[in-house]
């Protein structure tokens, strides 16, 4: 019989172990455990005010974390420090897009990362952009912001991308054709996503892994497929009639 061996456990990219989160005296989310490998779409989803975007910030170092840690490779980020998650790969998209109105597509691509081949690489995930690149961006609209918000972040190379409610102020058609982009972004760069959505079918159907966070808990977690063929477990989870975790 031929010598068979161990398929050998990607290493984790992005970990949170043990995170609690919030801001001034409020802890809004906490026991938030994430390994995610290279590669991989972890959707993040749940009701409003779950702590879903404090728990984005956080470990883009935006705010200070309470317990636990966020690391990146094997790199333990600094707590409550932005530049230290930006250098080390970890780039956010925040939930307001962070755009500059007055400065072109260009400016804004040029600013995150002054190089040629990166700004080809991103702009064909975003061939929308290539005829924008001069426009200013108060001047696009609400789907092609959003594409250059997300776009800033790719071309600077990220290891781990963090995208706060992509479909915020957005048409669903919009929604449609924007969410496929971050599947590619995973395959195509090998970053780990990130994804914070209301959209939660779309959000589905593009992500490997995905949890649901209610009243700051993680209430369900498991593969994408799996949950996304139990729509009546998700309704309990997110009416509340679900207490439980679920690994």
């Amino acid at each position: 019989m031929p010598d068979t061996q161990p398929v050998p456990e990607q290493q984790s990219v992005l970990e949170c172990a043990g995170l609690a989160v919030g801001y001034r005296n409020i802890t809004v989310a906490r026991d938030i455990d994430i390994e995610s490998p290279a590669g991989t779409v972890l959707a993040v989803l749940g009701p409003n005010g779950a702590g879903k975007t404090t728990l984005l910030n956080t470990m883009a170092g935006f705010l200070k974390h309470r317990r636990g840690s966020v690391r990146v490779g094997t790199t333990t980020l600094h707590n409550g420090d932005p530049r230290h998650a930006n250098r080390n790969g970890l780039v956010l998209v925040p939930d307001d897009r962070g755009l500059f109105v007055d400065l072109t597509v260009r400016e804004h691509l040029k600013v995150a990362r002054d190089d040629g081949s990166a700004l080809i690489a991103t702009l064909e995930l975003f061939p929308a952009l290539r005829d924008r690149l001069k426009v200013r961006a108060g001047d696009l609209s609400g789907g092609e912001q959003q594409m250059l918000a997300v776009a800033r972040a790719v071309v600077q190379k990220p290891r781990v991308l963090l995208i706060d409610e992509m479909s915020m102020g957005l048409a669903p058609v919009i929604v449609e054709e924007l969410l496929p982009v971050v599947r590619r972004i995973a395959d195509d760069t090998g970053a780990v996503v990130v994804l914070v959505e209301q959209h939660v079918r779309l959000a589905l159907e593009i992500a490997d892994q995905a949890l649901i966070l209610v009243h700051g808990q993680v209430r369900l977690r498991g593969s994408a497929a799996e949950l996304r063929a139990n729509p009546q477990r998700l309704r309990e989870v997110y009416l509340g009639s679900a207490t439980a975790a679920e690994a």
